[in-house]
């Protein structure tokens, strides 16, 4: 039972490092969408199908992070992060839940805007484009950082719990 429970832990572990790397792409997504967004030809129907590329993203986006914080049965996320997961989350000077926030709410205001603001001096467009490159980006690159680093430490664990049984199996 133990090591089956070790095994199962590990298997959501690797979910939550694919979820983490998930974000950082997708960050990087929303922001070619919302950079075509304000280029795309509104008079060809681009615009309108980035419009729903960009809302897509930013959907799938939140899923992502939501279910790293909270879980996601369907996408085999357990939720209750570490302490050091939650200090990356939630910790100032520049907490990530906050900067998450900041830039889905200038995504989701650039992506409803109408079409006379969709120019590439747009304020809420110029915000994700600086993020995408910046600290935020940089904030996803620790927290996935860390996730991998959680997970090496399981499977560390979990390895030596197979020696165990595979010993005590040898001497019973």
């Amino acid at each position: 039972y133990v090591l089956q429970k070790n095994i199962e832990t590990e298997l959501s572990r690797a979910a939550v490092i694919n979820s983490g790397g998930r974000l950082r792409m997708l960050s990087q997504r929303i922001a070619l969408f919302a950079d075509h967004l304000t280029h795309a030809d509104s008079s060809t129907g681009t615009r309108a199908q980035t419009r729903e590329e960009l809302e897509d993203a930013l959907l799938h986006f939140e899923v992502s992070f939501n279910g790293l914080l909270h879980g996601d049965a369907i996408l085999h996320l357990p939720g209750n992060p570490s302490l050091e997961a939650r200090a990356l989350y939630f910790e100032s000077p520049t907490s990530l839940s906050v900067e998450t926030q900041k830039f889905l709410t200038a995504a989701r205001a650039l992506c409803r805007a109408p079409e006379s603001e969709l120019h590439p001096r747009n304020p809420n467009l110029q915000y994700v484009l600086a993020a995408a490159s910046s600290d935020f980006l940089g904030r996803l690159d620790d927290l996935v950082k860390l996730y991998q680093t959680e997970g090496e430490v399981g499977i560390a664990r979990l390895q030596k719990l197979e020696r165990l049984v595979m010993l005590s199996t040898v001497l019973v």
